[in-house]
């Protein structure tokens, strides 16, 4: 214990009182070897107290909750501006009212829709089948005209 104390000492001697060291000694040994030897094959005893102390302070962030929180200055915020509205306040436009057509106009546009419509899919698909073989193209002709 005094030399793990040891080593986090030479780390950082903040930790020393935030860490209750006991914790460290079961599970977080196989953590510790894990990740030093991932990090460094082979390590000089510098390179292993330096990795305890932040393989420690990396896996208490995983065991405790903790947030990170950033200040920024106020420079760099938009500006709100002076003259800035609720979004409740605000006019929405209202969709419009429905006027009664008159029947020779309504007549008169469904001619003209039926008249120049544009050429349905099906259509296109017949003439576009009609060209593979005789036999696929009356079939074809059969299932959809049918």
């Amino acid at each position: 214990m005094e030399q793990l104390r040891d080593n986090v000492k030479n780390v950082n001697e903040d930790y020393l009182g935030d860490i209750d060291l006991r914790r460290l000694l079961t599970t977080q040994v196989e953590n510790f070897h894990a990740v030093s030897h991932f990090k460094n094959e082979t390590f000089t005893a510098l390179q292993h107290a330096q990795d305890v102390g932040t393989i420690s302070e990396e896996s208490l962030k995983r065991k405790t909750k903790w947030g990170a929180k950033y200040f920024t200055l106020e420079k760099s915020y938009y500006p709100v501006p002076k003259s800035s509205v609720e979004l409740r306040d605000v006019d929405l436009m209202k969709p419009p009212s429905a006027d009664n057509v008159d029947p020779n106009i309504e007549a008169a546009m469904r001619e003209v829709v039926d008249r120049y419509r544009p050429v349905k899919d099906g259509k296109k698909r017949i003439n576009k089948r009609q060209s593979m073989s005789p036999a696929a193209s009356c079939i074809f002709q059969y299932a959809i005209v049918y």
